[in-house]
């Protein structure tokens, strides 16, 4: 913790500037990461999905949705909580793109066709701190279960 403090405060500032250069699909991917490390391991499968989804919901090809999610590993690793990513998405997505995050949030976690329960808690942070309904944050735990064609 010290040494993140530490190379924190003795930055060059363009280097500061350079890591503040967030985006709202990287902060997607990268929440996409919070919840696929919660169980403290992260699938292929995980990693497949979550491509998938971010391609979706973004338009951009495999290789874009697959650096984005290396990228929100190193964030998420560097991180010291998810409002910075949260707040992001909240001044950037309206109501139904934040709900299609939460949609795909679950999908990635889904990876076995079960959640692991401390997946089920991040989704559930981070769909609050989303502002998403709780009756969104169920629909979309419940159209996850669907087959996606």
């Amino acid at each position: 913790m010290f040494q993140k403090i530490k190379k924190f405060l003795f930055k060059a500032p363009s280097a500061q500037e350079d890591e503040n250069k967030l985006d709202v699909p990287l902060a997607a991917a990268t929440l996409m990461m919070e919840v696929s490390w919660a169980d403290h391991k992260i699938s292929d499968k995980e990693m497949e999905v979550g491509a998938k989804k971010l391609s979706e919901i973004f338009s951009l090809d495999d290789h874009q949705a697959n650096a984005l999610l290396e990228e929100g590993k190193i964030l998420m690793n560097d991180s010291v909580g998810l409002q910075e990513f949260t707040t992001l998405l909240n001044e950037n997505l309206a109501a139904d793109q934040k709900f299609s995050i939460v949609l795909a949030l679950w999908e990635v976690a889904r990876d076995n066709d079960s959640i692991d329960a401390l997946e089920e808690h991040q989704i559930r942070n981070i769909s609050e701190l989303l502002y998403v309904p709780h009756s969104k944050f169920i629909e979309a735990k419940l159209s996850s279960r669907k087959p996606q064609a």
